[in-house]
């Protein structure tokens, strides 16, 4: 997460275990506030030919088409469908979140991204993009989200339902996770 034209601080976080990852993120705060809204890009993916891979929030399957938003509140599992098989990923929020879903459609030139003004050609590709929001000009937001590789939409469920972990504190001072399978 950043702040355009501010400064911003945070302790991060991530945990990777036999089949998750868990990402802590404490303090958060702007060092210079400018009334500007904060967040955490949980995730940022690109989408198939048609943009249309299945987005499941808390058993739910979202609109399919590019331009769909939505500010959902106090989610526990987000699945998102893979492009290609194996692909699938699931989010679990620990502490329920409130997630800014943007399904959308971008084209430009790699040209505009690169000094040397190589490949002048114009591209069109769908995104979905995940967002944690903490709000303007936080002083001590945090956030915690649990990745899940290759899960599908019913495995990212059951594991929201009995999760294999558990954030143990996520302080400025100390981000400690116990995973209970492993036993660590």
């Amino acid at each position: 997460g950043g702040t355009a034209g501010g400064s911003l601080s945070a302790h991060k976080s991530w945990f990777m275990f036999d089949d998750e990852v868990v990402a802590l993120g404490s303090d958060i705060k702007t060092t210079t506030p400018r009334g500007r809204e904060v967040e955490t890009v949980v995730e940022n993916r690109k989408l198939n030919a048609a943009g249309t891979n299945t987005l499941t929030v808390d058993g739910k399957t979202k609109r399919k088409k590019p331009g769909w938003s939505e500010r959902m509140s106090g989610v526990s599992w987000i699945h998102l469908q893979g492009s290609t098989k194996g692909s699938d990923i699931g989010y679990y929020f620990p502490e329920k979140a409130d997630i800014e879903g943007l399904r959308e459609t971008r084209t430009g030139k790699w040209s505009d991204l690169t000094a040397n003004g190589q490949g002048g050609e114009t591209h069109t590709n769908h995104f979905m993009t995940l967002i944690l929001g903490h709000g303007v000009d936080p002083t001590a937001a945090r956030y915690g989200y649990v990745l899940l590789p290759n899960r599908r939409a019913g495995e990212t469920n059951h594991y929201a339902k009995d999760p294999d972990v558990s954030i143990l504190a996520n302080t400025a001072a100390v981000h400690a996770v116990r995973e209970h399978t492993l036993g660590v």
